[in-house]
């Protein structure tokens, strides 16, 4: 049994989500929020050329496992995690704990016909590339988010009510609250958006914001 997980063009993330929906405010897109299009600057530089391969990420299941019920929960004994370009097979990783791949879809991540997974051990949190150990986050964190901007891999976890914004492993930015909006890729800058109390922040650029959502603060 084959089950598709992702499909990317190219460089480009595996469905990205770019609203958020909260039960207090209404849907709204933080690229739009805090940032107008007159503080964007151009730019000269050569444009990279795009890979238009498409990929595709598929968990393959033993014969005979029921994956709608998926008693084993992530780790499935003969299962493996295999990426296609163009519908050809690119490479199969398999699923197990002596590996450190889980099957979770929301730990796994196809970004430019390469494989991200996310793996919780019990000492940490380990971030591997198509198999191999990249660098590891505290144990316990749940990674909400993962990018890759100019070969860069920027993670934003969260555990026990605060989240951490990390480069390759390296802490940028620890904070408390809620993910409001998840990572993603704003013109070669990690953003994403938070929650801390009645206040929404959006971190952009290296900085952070108190965002108001639709002409008004999200605290009236």
């Amino acid at each position: 049994m084959c089950l598709a997980l992702a499909v990317s063009c190219g460089d480009s993330l595996s469905f990205p989500k770019w609203y958020c929906r909260n039960t207090d405010y209404p849907a709204f897109d933080v690229r739009d929020s805090l940032f107008s299009s007159s503080d964007s600057t151009s730019s000269d530089e050569p444009v990279k050329p795009r890979d238009n391969n498409i990929y595709l990420l598929t968990l393959e299941y033993p014969q005979g496992y029921d994956f709608l019920t998926d008693s084993l929960k992530g780790v499935v004994s003969g299962c493996y995690l295999k990426v296609y370009k163009n519908f050809a097979l690119h490479r199969s990783i398999e699923v197990s704990d002596s590996n450190e791949v889980d099957s979770a879809e929301d730990n796994n991540y196809l970004i430019g016909g390469h494989l991200y997974s996310v793996y919780k051990g019990r000492e940490n949190t380990l971030i591997k590339l198509d198999g191999e150990s990249l660098f590891t986050l505290p144990a316990g964190h749940r990674v909400s988010g993962l990018i890759v901007i100019e070969g860069s891999v920027y993670t934003l976890s969260f555990s026990q009510g605060q989240w951490l914004l990390s480069r390759d492993g390296v802490p940028l930015r620890i904070g408390s609250g809620e993910i409001f909006h998840n990572l993603y890729d704003d013109c070669g800058d990690p953003c994403f958006a938070w929650k801390d109390g009645r206040d929404v922040y959006i971190y952009y650029n290296g900085k952070y914001e108190r965002v108001e959502i639709g002409g008004n603060s999200v605290d009236d």
